[in-house]
């Protein structure tokens, strides 16, 4: 018999009502714990971290062993300059995947962050996980051959 596999507390494995887990890992960040708990429930069926930090956010992103979320769905505006300064370390540690902003993002940010999809607002639950079905996650990463010479 196969064992269940153990997953981080901040990790869970979500079914949606089809039955059928999904394989795309996303992580959601939000200083607010009722909104992230709110948009846990909006992404059922994806395999959901929850980062309480912009530490632990960077963390399990860019320097966690793989497989790693491939998208960030996270809350701009309550973020400190701080933490937006933290971010930037994503991508300095080689995270290439999709972030999706909720809030008022200026365009430095944006560019900066590479942030490829932004909310105004709130979106509904449907329209973000349609917007995660459709980018284009589906293959794996593969490890490149080092070159040794």
């Amino acid at each position: 018999m196969a064992q269940a596999r153990l997953l981080h507390p901040r990790q869970h494995t979500a079914t949606p009502r089809s039955g059928t887990p999904c394989r795309l890992r996303v992580m959601i960040y939000s200083p607010d714990e009722d909104r992230a708990a709110d948009l846990e429930r909006a992404l059922d069926g994806y395999l959901i971290q929850v980062a309480r930090s912009t530490r632990t956010l960077v963390n399990a992103l860019a320097l966690d062993p793989p497989p790693r979320p491939q998208v960030l769905v996270i809350e701009i505006d309550p973020l400190t300059p701080v933490e937006l300064f933290e971010l930037h370390r994503l991508r300095d540690n080689g995270w290439f995947g999709s972030i999706i902003a909720l809030g008022n993002v200026p365009d430095s940010l944006r560019r900066s962050l590479g942030i490829e999809i932004i909310f105004p607002r709130s979106p509904a639950a449907s329209l973000l996980r349609e917007t995660i079905s459709n980018l284009p996650f589906d293959a794996q990463t593969t490890r490149l051959p080092v070159l040794r010479g």
